[in-house]
């Protein structure tokens, strides 16, 4: 069972850095481009981008979790929900420029 739980946490890791990688280039290329007239940034150059920022901004935990798949599933429902709502907000703040 503990294996089933360390292969769905590189699932959610990957998936989340792909999906967060793709909302930062398309954010990216609605303000960074626009604004100050950059170079489009590619998904895989924005994942890079992303795990550089969540490296310099990551700050450690220190609440006790459940842990299992309760746990798993709310980082999941986190990984998606998260970059999806800024992209939401994001594209309302771009129909203003």
């Amino acid at each position: 069972m503990e294996l089933l739980g360390c292969l769905g946490a590189i699932i959610v890791v990957v998936a989340a850095s792909i999906l967060n990688g793709w909302v930062l280039s398309v954010m990216w290329g609605w303000f960074v481009v626009t604004a100050f007239n950059a170079p489009p940034l590619s998904v895989p150059a924005a994942i890079g981008v992303g795990m550089v920022v969540s490296f310099l901004t990551a700050k450690r935990q220190t609440e006790s979790k459940k842990g299992g798949w309760e746990d798993l599933t709310g980082e999941l429902l986190f990984a998606v929900f998260y970059p999806l709502a800024a992209l939401a907000l994001g594209y309302i703040v771009y129909l203003f420029i």
